[in-house]
Formats: structure tokens, C-alpha cells, sequence
């Protein structure tokens, strides 16, 4: 751990004068494996040599001056591509999806700093594309009438978000693409990566970059207060993260005290914990659930406890993570029961048309995508699309009733917001 700390305490110790390259202008220098956000700016086609641009989502810092803005422009290029998982292959195939799906390998190469130059370093890609989620205050209304309303808001919020923020134009286009039996694959305009620097990046900075601030002494007794946003530096998953597994997250953003006189936190500061709570997903719908906690901040020459506690969390798009009021996560399932009930009320008004009605078939021969809409318009045929209808409800209820639930997962390198209090 202490090897680990070193050369951030050196930083700290030695800035600005660790600033200076060999030709004396001010540098600073991003260690190896520091992770770059990116999102891309535009759609591209998955095929190798495509050359991609995108900016990083947040400001990165170097103990506690800001060496890259926020949106600065980052250029890569797609090196290869590889199937995706064998269970994502056959859940698409069953929606009536037979397109090879393939996951992009993607090298970032060049950035461009604020003077316009541009700066060339190396770094591999990992797609990430994430939503933060907050804690939420409010406890949950498990009355039938609360579920529907929940229910009722989530899907609101979910369509206005899908129809009616910017960019609706490219997420329709998606929704389309993932009906139809085969499509172009493409990167998406807001793709995230995270690009891990192969080697040390030394980025110019200006020549008025001020000193840093004093660090500000800090013990045992009177540890730093505050929400600070950090990144994990190793995999958790309520699959495989036992009670009592150490966790570890690094500062991603200095934290200062109220008057920005003093630092409090540099950015790379340490902080320790475990997990306190972990259940695997189960059969039947039962979804995972973790929590972790911090107790320790790692500094130069001691150890301060703390308790520090998860209020935001990046999650996959689709894996519907929930932070409670104590810091515990959670993978959440829309209502099933609502869900469920839609299509069984389609398929059961499938048996009543008679044939002719080309806009009642394609509305409940829901089950398989265009193909099945389009082969029960075509036939008009009611029990061709009975058929659709019934399977539609069928695969809603092994997935939502009997299929195994969604694991909590937060992979290296996500971003969390922690609640440091006095212990």
C-alpha cells in the first residue's frame, strides 16, 4: 500500500518543481494506467480503421490542479472487433435479432490541449457506457397502488428522456435497429470509454500554473467531512465479492476545505474498506444486492479513520441499480407483475381478431421483433399472430418469474460519490 502512495506524496511534496520537464516548462505527468473518460461525439461504423473522436467527461486532476479540461477533445481508432457474450447473442436472437452483435476494440492515440496543439500517448479502451444514480431519501410505497404509481413515473420518465431530451433522433434510431433481424452495427454518439494510459503522459501546463495549496494537517481525531467522488481500483460484483472483501478506491478530485485555503484530500488520496453485505442474484427473479463501506484514508504516514458512505454510483445503462439511504446497492426489476399483465391482456386480444385487422395484428404480435410483426400482417392470419403474442408473454415470464435475477456489478474504474463523517 505505502509503495503505492509514494509517488503521489512525492508529487505533493515537490509541486510545482515536479512540474518541470527536462527543458524546464512547466509539465505535469500522468502516471501509467490513469483511466480517461471519454464519450464519443459522433456515430461511427464498427469496422476496423475507423477513426473516432470524442471529449472527456470530467476535468482531470494532478493532486489538486486541474491538467485537463473538461470536453477535451480525444481521437482514437477502432483496432478490431470480437463477438459479444454468448448470452447476449442467444437473448437477441430470441427477440428476433440475427445479426452477429460484435463489441468494438478501440486505441485512443491523440488529444488535443487547450492551445490547439495535440499531444499523442497510448491507451486502450474499455466500453463503459454508465448512469450515475443517487441515493435515494424516500422509502418506498410497497402498496399495490404505490407499485403501479412507481411503475407509472419510471416508464414516464423513460420516455420522455427517449422522445423528448436531445438527442431522441439517434436513440430512436437504436430502439429501430434493435427490432429488425439484421442491422449495421455502429458506436453511438455518447459512447463511453475508459481508455487506461499504456505509459506516463506528461501534459504542458501553463506558465502561471499557481503553487499548491498547504495541505492542511489532519488526524484520527479530526478527519475530513464531505462527498468526494472517487474510482474503484478493483472489480465488485454481488457474485463474486464476499462479506469482508477489502475495497479500494482512489480520489478522482481533490477535496478542499470551505474556504479553499487548504487542502484537505489530494487527488490520489487512498481510502480502504469492505464489504458489509453481499447476496448473489437467485432463481425466480431474486436480484443481487450489495453494500461496501470506507474506514480508512490512507495518507503519507498514517492511516485516518473515517466512515465513509456510497451515496452515487455509476451503473450500466439497463442494470436499473438503486442506492438505498444507508449506502446499500441494488439491482431493481421494473413492476413484473404489471409487465406481465400487458401481455397477457395482448395475447388474449389476439384470440379475438379474426384476421382483417392488419393494425390489431401488428400490435399484439409483439414477440419477436419486426420479423414477427411483418409475417403476421402479411398472413393475416389470427393465429399466426396469437402465436407472436403468446410467445411475447411467455419469454416475459421466464425472464421476469423464473430466469436468475441481475448481479449488482461495478466494474474497475467506476465512479462513486462517498459521504466521509466523522467515525
Amino acid at each position: 500500500m505505502l509503495g503505492r502512495l509514494l509517488p503521489g506524496v512525492a508529487a505533493l511534496l515537490l509541486f510545482p518543481h515536479a512540474l518541470q520537464s527536462q527543458t524546464g516548462s512547466p509539465a505535469a505527468t500522468l502516471p501509467a494506467g490513469f483511466p480517461l473518460r471519454i464519450a464519443l461525439d459522433h456515430r461511427y461504423p464498427i469496422r476496423t480503421g475507423t477513426q473516432v473522436e470524442g471529449r472527456l467527461t470530467s476535468a482531470l486532476y494532478l493532486v489538486d490542479h486541474i491538467v485537463l479540461p473538461v470536453d477535451t477533445p480525444v481521437y482514437g481508432v477502432v483496432t478490431g472487433r470480437h463477438p459479444v457474450k454468448r448470452g447476449l447473442r442467444i437473448n437477441a436472437m430470441l427477440d428476433g435479432d440475427f445479426t452477429p452483435l460484435a463489441e468494438p476494440e478501440v486505441q485512443f492515440d491523440r488529444l488535443q490541449l487547450p492551445d490547439g496543439s495535440q499531444l499523442e500517448f497510448s491507451a486502450t479502451a474499455v466500453k463503459r457506457n454508465a448512469v450515475v444514480v443517487h441515493m435515494s431519501t424516500a422509502a418506498p410505497d410497497n402498496s399495490p397502488k404505490g407499485r403501479v404509481k412507481t411503475e407509472w413515473n419510471v416508464r414516464r420518465r423513460d420516455f420522455l428522456h427517449q422522445y423528448a431530451s436531445p438527442g431522441r433522433g439517434e436513440r430512436l434510431r437504436q430502439v429501430v435497429y434493435r427490432m429488425m433481424p439484421y442491422h449495421p452495427q455502429n458506436l453511438w454518439t455518447g459512447d463511453q470509454f475508459d481508455a487506461e494510459l499504456a505509459r506516463p503522459l506528461a501534459i504542458p501546463q501553463p506558465e502561471d500554473t499557481a503553487a499548491a495549496l498547504p495541505l492542511a494537517e489532519l488526524s484520527g481525531t479530526k478527519p475530513p467531512t464531505g462527498t468526494i467522488e472517487a474510482r474503484l481500483t478493483e472489480d465488485l460484483t454481488s457474485a463474486k465479492s464476499p462479506v469482508g472483501m477489502p475495497v479500494e478506491a482512489v480520489l478522482s478530485k481533490p477535496l478542499f476545505d470551505q474556504k479553499h485555503e487548504h487542502l484537505l484530500l489530494p487527488e490520489g488520496t487512498i481510502l480502504t474498506g469492505s464489504v458489509v453485505e453481499s447476496h448473489p442474484a437467485g432463481m425466480f427473479g431474486k436480484n443481487g444486492q450489495l453494500r461496501f463501506s470506507f474506514r480508512k484514508i490512507e495518507m503519507a504516514e498514517n492511516s485516518i479513520p473515517t466512515h465513509g458512505v456510497v451515496v452515487g454510483a455509476e451503473g450500466a445503462k439497463g442494470a436499473n441499480i438503486a442506492i438505498d439511504s444507508e449506502g446499500g446497492t441494488r439491482a431493481t426489476t421494473p413492476n413484473r407483475a404489471l409487465g406481465t399483465l400487458t401481455l397477457a391482456v395482448l395475447a388474449a386480444a389476439s384470440q379475438g381478431d379474426d384476421g382483417g385487422n392488419l393494425l390489431n395484428s401488428a400490435v399484439v404480435s409483439n414477440g419477436f421483433g419486426m420479423m414477427g410483426r411483418f409475417v403476421s400482417m402479411a398472413l393475416a392470419d389470427k393465429n399466426v399472430a396469437s402465436g407472436f403474442a403468446y410467445y411475447a408473454l411467455a419469454k416475459n415470464v421466464y425472464r421476469r418469474w423464473i430466469a436468475r435475477g441481475k448481479d449488482v456489478s461495478f466494474p474497475r474504474n467506476t465512479r462513486v460519490e462517498i459521504d466521509l463523517a466523522a467515525r
